[in-house]
């Protein structure tokens, strides 16, 4: 292993062990009827491929559960800290026991060991990552900063994963149902409105685009709009109706091109004439 992949591991490692040290608490590895073992309420995995399961389930037929499940005791019974897809597998498995090694945990603690466990195996989709990463935000007060150190990843990872959870629904469930890579919701969160945005993604869906199509159109749909913005702020304002009616009077009085040009420390009448015979009707 070379210094910088040990180095990543020892980061890596850092996630379940330094919350609750096994020199510290108890740590009892045996087996525990199935059913007495209650799911996390705070799994930020949401989807589980049911072919990945059927294929963990028939693997768990034949070998049985390789690696424990992490419980921590509660009254009678038990609640789930990692190893949910492991404990679905073994449902369609039939298996009435399963190995667990159970953890002298508080509540607190349990959530986070639940969080690390998931964001570190990477198999979340994106949106359940950035849903880990806000929880622990959320629940332990950690920054950006302090959630990437912890789990072993670049700030900016933390960062541009954290921005997925701005998408429209639309977007988050096409995101979660493979139709758009995370590519691709990056770059469309580059959109300059929400309604562009939509409009976008719409046209990567339907044709389809690559990641590097998507973030072309989008560059350049930020800059036609960035023009049509500039050109509309260059155009003339909008006359106040008192001030267009005092210039259509003028310009019937006089039958001449008349306009009133407003700023700030007042403003001019101009009369447009061809000749100095247009003068002279002016004053009759």
């Amino acid at each position: 292993m070379t210094t910088a992949a040990a180095l990543k591991q020892k980061r890596l490692g850092r996630g379940l062990e330094s919350l609750v040290p096994v020199s510290d608490r108890a740590k009892i590895l045996t087996e525990i009827d199935i059913t007495r073992i209650k799911t996390n309420p705070h799994q930020p995995r949401q989807h589980f491929d049911k072919k990945d399961l059927a294929d963990l389930s028939e693997s768990i037929k034949q070998h049985g559960v390789i690696q424990p499940l992490l419980v921590m005791q509660s009254g009678s019974n038990y609640t789930l800290i990692a190893g949910e897809r492991r404990l679905q597998a073994s449902k369609l498995a039939g298996l009435d026991k399963v190995p667990v090694v159970i953890r002298d945990v508080t509540s607190k603690e349990m959530l986070e060991l639940a969080i690390i466990e998931n964001v570190q195996r990477a198999d979340l989709n994106p949106l359940e990552e950035a849903v880990a990463y806000q929880q622990l935000i959320d629940e332990f007060g950690l920054t950006q900063t302090d959630v990437a150190v912890r789990l072993g990843k670049n700030h900016s990872t933390i960062s541009n994963t954290l921005r997925l959870l701005q998408l429209p629904q639309e977007v988050k469930k096409a995101l979660v149902e493979d139709d758009i890579s995370e590519g691709h919701a990056r770059a469309l969160l580059g959109a300059s409105s929400s309604k562009m945005l939509m409009d976008l993604f719409q046209h990567v869906v339907q044709e389809k685009l690559s990641v590097r199509e998507t973030e072309r159109l989008v560059r350049d749909n930020n800059a036609i709009q960035l023009i049509k913005s500039t050109k509309n702020k260059s155009e003339k304002p909008l006359m106040p109706q008192k001030v267009q009616q005092f210039e259509q009077k003028l310009a019937k009085k006089f039958n001449l091109p008349v306009s009133v040009n407003l700023s700030r420390r007042g403003g001019k009448v101009v009369i447009r004439f061809k000749d100095f015979s247009d003068i002279e009707g002016i004053f009759g």
